[in-house]
Protein backbone atom coordinates (compact mmCIF):
# COMPACT_ATOMS: atom_id res chain seq x y z
CA UNK A 1 0.00 0.00 0.00
CA UNK A 2 0.81 3.60 -0.59
CA UNK A 3 -0.26 6.93 0.83
CA UNK A 4 -0.67 10.19 -1.40
CA UNK A 5 -2.43 13.11 -0.48
CA UNK A 6 -3.36 15.86 -2.64
CA UNK A 7 -4.66 19.37 -0.79
CA UNK A 8 -3.44 18.06 2.79
CA UNK A 9 -5.20 14.70 2.41
CA UNK A 10 -3.63 11.19 3.05
CA UNK A 11 -5.12 8.90 1.62
CA UNK A 12 -4.08 4.77 1.56
CA UNK A 13 -4.57 2.37 -1.44
CA UNK A 14 -2.87 0.24 -3.56
CA UNK A 15 0.20 1.24 -5.78
CA UNK A 16 -2.68 1.98 -8.44
CA UNK A 17 -2.91 5.27 -6.96
CA UNK A 18 0.41 6.54 -6.42
CA UNK A 19 0.84 5.76 -10.15
CA UNK A 20 -2.26 7.75 -11.00
CA UNK A 21 -1.25 11.31 -8.82
CA UNK A 22 2.39 10.40 -8.82
CA UNK A 23 4.92 10.69 -5.68
CA UNK A 24 6.55 13.77 -6.41
CA UNK A 25 10.19 12.70 -7.28
CA UNK A 26 13.45 14.54 -4.96
CA UNK A 27 14.56 17.74 -6.17
CA UNK A 28 17.90 19.78 -5.58
CA UNK A 29 15.29 22.56 -4.49
CA UNK A 30 13.41 20.62 -1.91
CA UNK A 31 13.49 21.68 1.66
CA UNK A 32 14.21 18.25 4.23
CA UNK A 33 14.24 18.52 8.28
CA UNK A 34 12.59 16.52 11.18
CA UNK A 35 10.53 17.90 13.71
CA UNK A 36 9.96 15.09 16.84
CA UNK A 37 11.99 12.84 14.63
CA UNK A 38 9.51 12.64 11.92
CA UNK A 39 11.22 13.39 8.21
CA UNK A 40 9.83 16.02 6.45
CA UNK A 41 10.16 17.34 3.31
CA UNK A 42 9.24 20.26 0.84
CA UNK A 43 8.80 20.14 -3.10
CA UNK A 44 9.20 23.67 -4.72
CA UNK A 45 5.94 22.90 -6.13
CA UNK A 46 4.67 23.63 -3.24
CA UNK A 47 5.78 26.65 -2.36
CA UNK A 48 4.43 27.80 -6.12
CA UNK A 49 0.68 26.72 -5.06
CA UNK A 50 0.91 28.21 -1.95
CA UNK A 51 2.06 31.63 -3.68
CA UNK A 52 -0.84 31.02 -6.17
CA UNK A 53 -2.84 30.78 -3.16
CA UNK A 54 -1.52 33.62 -1.23
CA UNK A 55 -1.70 36.24 -4.38
CA UNK A 56 -2.26 39.85 -3.60
CA UNK A 57 -0.78 43.22 -4.57
CA UNK A 58 1.47 43.47 -1.46
CA UNK A 59 4.35 40.95 -1.01
CA UNK A 60 4.37 41.25 2.91
CA UNK A 61 0.94 39.92 2.66
CA UNK A 62 2.00 37.47 0.34
CA UNK A 63 4.61 35.82 2.25
CA UNK A 64 2.86 36.03 5.60
CA UNK A 65 -0.08 34.56 4.07
CA UNK A 66 2.54 31.62 2.60
CA UNK A 67 3.22 30.81 6.33
CA UNK A 68 -0.34 31.09 7.38
CA UNK A 69 -0.67 27.59 4.19
CA UNK A 70 2.40 26.30 5.07
CA UNK A 71 1.63 25.67 8.99
CA UNK A 72 -2.19 25.36 8.22
CA UNK A 73 -0.54 21.97 5.92
CA UNK A 74 2.33 21.39 8.47
CA UNK A 75 0.27 21.00 11.77
CA UNK A 76 -2.39 19.20 9.94
CA UNK A 77 -0.12 16.39 8.43
CA UNK A 78 1.79 16.40 12.11
CA UNK A 79 -1.70 15.12 12.96
CA UNK A 80 -1.54 12.52 11.13
CA UNK A 81 2.49 11.41 11.82
CA UNK A 82 2.20 11.75 15.06
CA UNK A 83 -0.75 9.59 15.70
CA UNK A 84 0.96 7.44 12.77
CA UNK A 85 4.16 7.26 15.03
CA UNK A 86 2.15 6.89 18.56
CA UNK A 87 0.50 3.27 16.90
CA UNK A 88 4.49 2.09 15.63
CA UNK A 89 4.74 3.59 12.05
CA UNK A 90 7.78 5.07 10.03
CA UNK A 91 5.96 8.45 8.98
CA UNK A 92 7.16 10.66 6.73
CA UNK A 93 5.75 14.26 5.60
CA UNK A 94 5.74 15.70 1.93
CA UNK A 95 4.49 18.83 1.51
CA UNK A 96 3.44 19.28 -2.27
CA UNK A 97 1.54 20.71 -4.62
CA UNK A 98 -1.95 22.51 -2.74
CA UNK A 99 -1.00 20.36 0.71
CA UNK A 100 0.63 17.28 1.31
CA UNK A 101 0.57 14.23 2.68
CA UNK A 102 1.61 11.73 5.28
CA UNK A 103 2.98 8.02 4.40
CA UNK A 104 2.64 5.36 6.42
CA UNK A 105 1.72 1.83 5.72
CA UNK A 106 -2.19 -0.03 6.25
CA UNK A 107 -2.23 -2.12 9.23
CA UNK A 108 -6.40 -1.91 10.51
CA UNK A 109 -9.05 0.13 9.75
CA UNK A 110 -9.86 1.69 12.96
CA UNK A 111 -5.86 2.27 13.33
CA UNK A 112 -6.51 4.37 10.06
CA UNK A 113 -9.47 5.86 10.69
CA UNK A 114 -7.47 7.28 13.65
CA UNK A 115 -5.04 8.50 11.71
CA UNK A 116 -6.87 10.18 9.42
CA UNK A 117 -8.99 11.91 11.87
CA UNK A 118 -5.84 13.38 13.58
CA UNK A 119 -5.43 16.25 11.11
CA UNK A 120 -8.23 17.76 11.02
CA UNK A 121 -8.43 17.30 14.46
CA UNK A 122 -4.83 18.56 15.03
CA UNK A 123 -6.24 21.60 12.08
CA UNK A 124 -9.38 22.23 14.04
CA UNK A 125 -7.11 23.37 17.46
CA UNK A 126 -4.76 25.55 15.28
CA UNK A 127 -7.64 27.31 14.04
CA UNK A 128 -9.19 27.27 17.76
CA UNK A 129 -5.57 28.98 18.55
CA UNK A 130 -6.03 31.64 15.91
CA UNK A 131 -9.60 31.89 16.97
CA UNK A 132 -8.65 33.04 20.22
CA UNK A 133 -6.02 35.58 19.05
CA UNK A 134 -8.38 37.22 16.72
CA UNK A 135 -11.18 37.42 19.63
CA UNK A 136 -8.16 38.95 21.61
CA UNK A 137 -6.96 41.42 18.88
CA UNK A 138 -10.58 42.74 19.06
CA UNK A 139 -9.96 43.51 22.48
CA UNK A 140 -9.28 47.17 22.93
CA UNK A 141 -6.45 46.92 24.90
CA UNK A 142 -4.73 44.34 22.76
CA UNK A 143 -5.49 46.50 19.70
CA UNK A 144 -3.41 49.20 21.22
CA UNK A 145 -0.20 46.91 21.71
CA UNK A 146 -0.53 45.18 18.44
CA UNK A 147 -1.89 47.73 15.69
CA UNK A 148 -0.22 45.79 12.81
CA UNK A 149 -2.47 45.00 9.75
CA UNK A 150 -0.17 42.10 8.55
CA UNK A 151 -0.80 40.65 11.70
CA UNK A 152 -4.73 41.28 11.22
CA UNK A 153 -4.55 39.61 8.10
CA UNK A 154 -2.26 36.60 9.35
CA UNK A 155 -4.83 36.17 12.62
CA UNK A 156 -8.08 36.39 9.85
CA UNK A 157 -5.99 34.47 6.67
CA UNK A 158 -5.11 31.48 9.01
CA UNK A 159 -9.02 31.29 10.31
CA UNK A 160 -10.29 30.97 6.88
CA UNK A 161 -7.63 28.69 5.94
CA UNK A 162 -7.62 26.30 8.82
CA UNK A 163 -11.51 25.70 8.56
CA UNK A 164 -11.42 25.61 5.00
CA UNK A 165 -9.10 22.79 4.63
CA UNK A 166 -10.05 20.63 7.53
CA UNK A 167 -14.03 21.11 6.75
CA UNK A 168 -12.92 20.05 3.06
CA UNK A 169 -11.09 17.50 5.17
CA UNK A 170 -13.84 15.98 6.12
CA UNK A 171 -16.27 15.28 3.14
CA UNK A 172 -16.93 11.71 2.93
CA UNK A 173 -14.93 11.57 -0.90
CA UNK A 174 -12.11 9.72 -1.57
CA UNK A 175 -9.41 11.22 -1.44
CA UNK A 176 -10.33 13.15 1.36
CA UNK A 177 -10.07 12.07 5.61
CA UNK A 178 -13.58 11.97 5.70
CA UNK A 179 -13.17 9.78 2.38
CA UNK A 180 -11.53 7.03 5.23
Amino acid sequence: YSAIGVAGHTLFLPGVVTRMFGQPAPTGLDVRFSVVGISIRIHPVFWLTAGFLAWGPDPKYVFVRIFCIFLAVMVHELGHAVVTRWFGWRPEIVLYFFGGYATTQRYSTWKDIAVSAAGPAAGFLLYAMFLIGAVALADDQVRGLATSAVLYDAVHFSLFINLVWNLMNLVPVLPLDGGR
